[in-house]
């Protein structure tokens, strides 16, 4: 009788619904957000039997609806939680589960590995030698043979964990030792092509006829080579550091604002050098003139195409590009250049 009164069918409100209750009641006056009831003051709860017989007995009895409604919004909040968990602990087992599958075949292939453990270094040192034997002739197959005994090498250090793993104390004894004799070979073997010949200028011959002008000695002035009335005179390259590394300063007559930058291209084949590289370092940001004057000065670049002391030819053009983003070339020249070797 008293529960079904209080509007409330075999539903006890919780802790955490009582002390929220608790909590509204030191607010007079405050409604509760499921009926829009005003909360009773403690004055109210205070009175004598007497004077609650006066007490508007709706407040009290719409107390507990309101925890039903507040049980019932939490009961959904621990339900999503619940759901939510389940669903990554679903994906976390489908993870690990593929990830042993993976582990699995790996460990599988790395005792096949062990088995052939042996054709590693016969590899390694027939690419060890034919790398040697084309560095100074084919820098394109020196890097092919070069591959192929790094990857020989990393099998072999593979195969001979896996023989450790097997307890293999003979096999495991017999390729380490090899491993170990590779490794100085290895190292002589990748600093001597760092310093091999690409090749590069004899792939690319200077054309039969072809004029090409010869860049200037390092600390050279480039601006007393400068002629207002000879146009093939407004570009000027000299030497710099290094071989294939060059200064630049250009001069023109009037133009108006925007940026001027450099295009290199080998002369016979008209190969792109560098191009990335080159238009970023020689980008030039100008003023608009309206005379002859110095639009870039001393500004470095590099070519990495070839080697040092051997020459090709390449053709070096200026570009404009103004604010609207029209382009248009300014001047182009040939040099006789050579690369930066590695």
């Amino acid at each position: 009788m008293g529960s079904h009164f209080l509007g409330v069918k075999s539903h006890f409100p919780t802790w955490e619904s009582i002390f929220w209750v608790q909590k509204m009641s030191s607010r007079p006056g405050k409604a509760f957000p499921s009926t829009g009831t005003p909360v009773p003051s403690r004055e109210d709860s205070l009175q004598t039997p007497e004077s609650q017989k006066n007490v508007n007995t709706e407040n009290v009895c719409n107390i507990f609806p309101a925890l039903a409604v507040i049980e019932s919004r939490t009961h959904r909040k621990k339900l999503g939680k619940d759901m939510n968990w389940s669903q990554i602990e679903s994906k976390m087992k489908w993870l690990w589960g593929y990830i042993k599958r993976l582990l699995n075949v790996l460990y599988k292939a790395g005792c096949g590995i062990s088995y052939i453990w042996f054709l590693f270094p016969v590899v390694f040192w027939f690419s060890y030698v034919c790398t040697w034997r084309y560095m100074a002739t084919d820098p394109h197959t020196t890097d092919l043979y070069l591959g192929i005994s790094l990857v020989a090498g990393l099998f072999h250090v593979i195969a001979t964990l896996f023989l450790l793993h097997r307890r293999r104390a003979v096999q495991f004894s017999v390729s380490a030792i090899m491993w170990f004799l590779s490794l100085l070979p290895f190292f002589v073997q990748s600093v001597a092509i760092q310093s091999a010949p690409t090749g590069y200028a004899a792939e690319h011959p200077i054309p039969k006829g072809l004029v090409c002008h010869t860049p200037m000695a390092e600390h050279a002035d480039m601006e007393k080579a400068v002629n207002p009335e000879d146009s093939t005179t407004y570009l000027q390259i000299r030497k710099g550091i290094q071989g294939g590394i060059y200064e630049y300063s250009f001069y023109y007559p009037a133009l108006p604002e925007g940026t001027i930058w450099l295009q290199c291209y080998e002369a016979g084949k008209n190969v792109p050098l560098s191009k990335r590289e080159i238009k970023k370092k020689t980008s030039q940001k100008t003023e608009g003139t309206d005379r002859f004057t110095c639009l870039a000065e001393n500004k470095e670049f590099t070519i990495y195409e070839g080697d040092w002391d051997e020459y090709y030819a390449a053709r070096i053009e200026v570009w404009f590009k103004d604010k609207k983003g029209n382009k248009r070339k300014l001047l182009e020249k040939f040099y006789t250049v050579e690369g930066w070797s590695r």
